[in-house]
């Protein structure tokens, strides 16, 4: 089975990963993707500490 490629994807980040940072500030995985037409959709995460806080 062939799955449809998507229009868009959402990948959370927070300011403790750096590695997640850098892949948003740098604009890493959108350059990598653009080209098969895919956006990246960013959303801020809190993080474990936080949600176990509630």
């Amino acid at each position: 089975m062939v799955m449809a490629r998507p229009a868009e994807i959402t990948l959370d980040f927070s300011t403790y990963n750096p590695v997640g940072l850098d892949l948003k500030e740098k604009g890493f995985l959108e350059r990598d993707i653009e080209k098969d037409g895919i956006r990246v959709n960013w959303v801020q995460t809190s993080g474990l500490t936080m949600l176990l806080c509630r």
